[in-house]
């Protein structure tokens, strides 16, 4: 049986695969950038404490990306729970809002780049992220957007529009 799911679940509602937009615009909202995803969303039953997602992404251009990475849950019922991830490109935190505000469920995640991944136009090494995820109470649509901040910065958005396909 996989925890994540039964202690936090308002990011377990995730699982399953999920298609939509990445659209990137500056401070101000113009659009810089937009291209297609796919996330697929993976609670291993032999792996309790861990989460596997898999990110594919894809450009008019024709420029495709396929990366897959992993978290590990921490904590415990009187600290609450948390997952982290530490890959070639990243390393950061995910943990739900202990309440929900009417229907949506929350969860947030905070990142460090630690290297240029290739496909954002704030492509820097040292960039934090700090990402809102709501989804829907039947976890069938999801809102994102991530917010880029260098030297502390705001810089631009990511806004993230995705529905559940499977």
């Amino acid at each position: 049986m996989n925890l994540v799911r039964e202690k936090m679940p308002q990011h377990g509602g995730s699982e399953g695969v999920w298609e939509g937009v990445y659209i990137y615009t500056d401070v101000e909202g113009r659009e810089l950038d937009r291209h297609k995803s796919r996330l697929t969303h993976m609670f291993p039953e032999d792996r309790p404490n861990d989460y596997d997602q898999r990110n594919q992404y894809e450009w008019a251009d024709g420029k495709t990306e396929d990366f897959k990475f992993s978290f590990v849950m921490t904590g415990n019922d009187e600290t609450g729970y948390e997952m982290g991830f530490e890959n070639e490109r990243s390393k950061g935190l995910v943990w739900e809002e202990p309440l929900r505000i009417g229907d949506l469920a929350t969860v947030r995640v905070s990142w460090l780049r630690t290297s240029i991944e290739g496909y954002s136009p704030f492509d820097v090494p040292t960039a934090m992220i700090h990402e809102l995820i709501q989804m829907d109470k039947d976890y069938k649509h999801r809102g994102r957007v991530w917010q880029w901040y260098l030297d502390g910065e705001l810089i631009g958005r990511t806004i993230i529009k995705e529905h559940r396909v499977a």
